[in-house]
């Protein structure tokens, strides 16, 4: 379906609609590790109390070829990373980023090959956050990546990073995993761009 035009005083039809925009994948299965399980629910994923991961299944599809994936709100006994790996793959991600901490200090973070994950959000005692594009994820290419990250805590930073996975695997699902923190509550959305 080619993207719509559209004049002034036009009546828009369903098709119309339904051929642009992001739509919040709704079909999405979960499974998690740790404390109470995690649930899926008319798209949103809610995580449990004391997750150490979450699986996301059904995640990505050939409807759509480029997904954003919201990390948000809960909490955790303190600052950790929030780990994105795609399906079971292990190893070939590579990304980068810069940031800058709220005090105007400068940080640069480089993984080059790193094992199991991609830097893609942050929890802490004020929450959970990670706004991440994937491009391709369901495409027999190589998978790109990149996610904002904007702690809410005083001594943070702000950080935009990217990269890719170096496969050309097509993925249907994704898991967020914690290091030494459990997460309680919070959301992960997933949305899928309109092709």
């Amino acid at each position: 379906m080619t993207f719509p035009s559209f004049a002034t005083g036009e009546v828009l039809t369903a098709a119309d609609m339904n051929a642009v925009g992001l739509w919040r994948i709704t079909n999405c299965t979960v499974t998690s590790t740790g404390g109470t399980a995690a649930t899926a629910s008319n798209g949103v994923i809610t995580f449990g109390s004391a997750n150490t991961s979450v699986t996301v299944s059904n995640a990505f599809s050939a409807d759509y070829v480029n997904y954003l994936i919201l990390l948000n709100g809960g909490s955790a006994g303190g600052t950790d990373v929030a780990r994105l790996t795609l399906g079971t793959t292990t190893t070939g991600y590579y990304d980068a980023g810069k940031a800058r901490t709220y005090a105007g200090a400068d940080v640069n973070i480089s993984n080059n090959n790193v094992t199991g994950y991609w830097y893609a959000g942050e929890t802490g005692a004020n929450g959970l956050t990670g706004q991440i594009m994937l491009m391709g994820p369901q495409t027999a290419t190589r998978t790109q990546f990149s996610t904002v990250i904007t702690p809410p805590r005083t001594d943070a930073y702000w950080l935009s990073a990217g990269g890719y996975l170096n496969d050309a695997t097509q993925y249907t699902s994704f898991k967020i995993t914690f290091g030494t923190q459990a997460q309680t509550g919070g959301t992960i959305r997933v949305y899928g761009y309109r092709n």
